[in-house]
């Protein structure tokens, strides 16, 4: 008899459980290597691990940290407020569905972080569902913001509205810096964008980005967002390029290689399209403040990467098709190294070389073109570059940069 009204009680929650949407076999605060902090994050080592960190306000301050690429078939599952470290590794999405809000993340919210990650794969969203984007398909920055940072997507994304390469739909306080997506992105509504798909309220801050994926919509199509919706939001897209096609599936007219269209007060400076892959800058636009159309040619030369702004560099690889890259794009972590030293006063200054964190005021570098940037709470951040000669790099040197002191604030 109590067997059987065990085993009751445990159907009984199987069944609680689905009902909640919630998968049995995801374990929430399942032990993980690590404690969570910044210097020794929980690690995530396969599509279980990655179910089974914390959500909410359970979450937030808590570190997670990519031991390796891995496959996912659902979003994460709950709103994430943790602090998501990919360390470079790909998350590969295999996700097909019938419901909204899908991605690696379904929700990020206040005091989310998300850097340094790699999607590829797919998402296929049917039954006329929105919220689609690779790295979250929402993201709401209400109270601490969300940050997203140093992540390129290269999965394929489909869906009904909202759809976006980085983020499907971002509202009050939602800060994106040197992302990319070549994937493509579908979708069979509006709002379908590159890096955003709609804009929402509040503010959403996009700078130094880039697009070079074909972006296919309904109307409302953008290189680099697909529509900024709110009257009274003061979005930005600062040092922006897209040179990926855009374009409608019917008549209407709000497509551009930048922005699908721009219904609010926002800026766009120092930005970019392909004149090839759009007829306007913004839908319906004839002129457009702060952006300009650049041939293929105009775009591959290596003025243009300088007059995107430090965080970018030329295609010396060929990685781009002869287009600008990000930085980090560039530190090649094979092959012979030199090692930089940093001189950095005050001691305790967070040393960021592109998106790699510097230990002990030291990085090794093989041959090519950085920028650092380097951080105190109390003080101006402060950037700067510096190149590593393939002379260098064979005879792995010890590059000692001029001593930086950071000014108070």
């Amino acid at each position: 008899m109590r067997r059987r009204r065990f085993m009751t009680w445990i159907l009984t929650m199987v069944m609680a459980l689905a009902v909640f949407g919630v998968s049995a076999s995801v374990v929430f605060g399942a032990d993980l290597a690590g404690s969570g902090t910044e210097d020794n994050p929980y690690l995530i080592t396969s599509a279980e691990d990655f179910a089974s960190m914390q959500e909410g306000e359970s979450g937030i301050g808590k570190y997670y940290q990519l031991d390796g690429d891995i496959t996912i078939s659902q979003p994460f599952s709950g709103d994430f407020q943790g602090i998501f470290d990919g360390d470079g590794h790909t998350v590969t999405l295999a996700i097909e569905s019938a419901a909204t809000y899908q991605g690696m993340f379904g929700s990020l919210k206040s005091g989310a972080v998300v850097t340094d990650v790699i999607t590829d794969g797919s998402v296929v969203v049917t039954g006329g569902k929105s919220y689609t984007g690779a790295i979250a398909a929402s993201a709401n920055g209400f109270e601490n913001g969300v940050t997203i940072e140093y992540c390129r997507n290269n999965a394929s994304l489909s869906g009904y509205k909202a759809v976006g390469g980085i983020v499907g739909s971002a509202t009050n306080g939602v800060t994106i810096t040197e992302c990319v997506n070549s994937g493509a992105i579908t979708g069979e509504n509006m709002q379908v964008g590159g890096i955003v798909g709609n804009a929402a309220s509040g503010v959403t801050a996009i700078t130094d980005c880039y697009n070079t994926g074909v972006i296919t919509g309904f109307n409302q199509v953008g290189g680099i967002i697909g529509q900024a919706t709110k009257s009274s939001a003061y979005d930005s897209m600062t040092n922006c390029y897209s040179t990926g096609t855009c374009s409608l599936t019917t008549t209407n007219t709000g497509v551009g290689s930048l922005a699908g269209n721009k219904s609010n007060n926002g800026t766009i400076t120092n930005s970019y399209g392909l004149d090839t892959a759009a007829a306007s800058l913004v839908g319906g636009a004839t002129s457009v403040t702060g952006a300009a159309m650049k041939t293929a040619d105009e775009m591959k030369a290596a003025d243009f990467a300088a007059a995107l702004g430090e965080a970018f560099a030329a295609d010396s690889k060929a990685i781009n098709s002869g287009y600008p890259i990000l930085a980090w794009e560039d530190i090649d972590d094979s092959g012979a190294k030199a090692t930089v030293a940093f001189d950095v006063t005050p001691e305790d200054a967070v040393i960021k070389v592109g998106k790699k964190a510097v230990t002990d005021g030291m990085i090794d570098l093989g041959a090519g073109s950085y920028q650092y940037t380097i951080s105190c709470e109390g003080y101006k951040t402060v950037t700067g570059t510096f190149e590593v000669t393939e002379a260098q790099a064979e005879n792995e040197d010890v590059i000692e940069l001029d001593p930086i002191s950071l000014p108070s604030l």
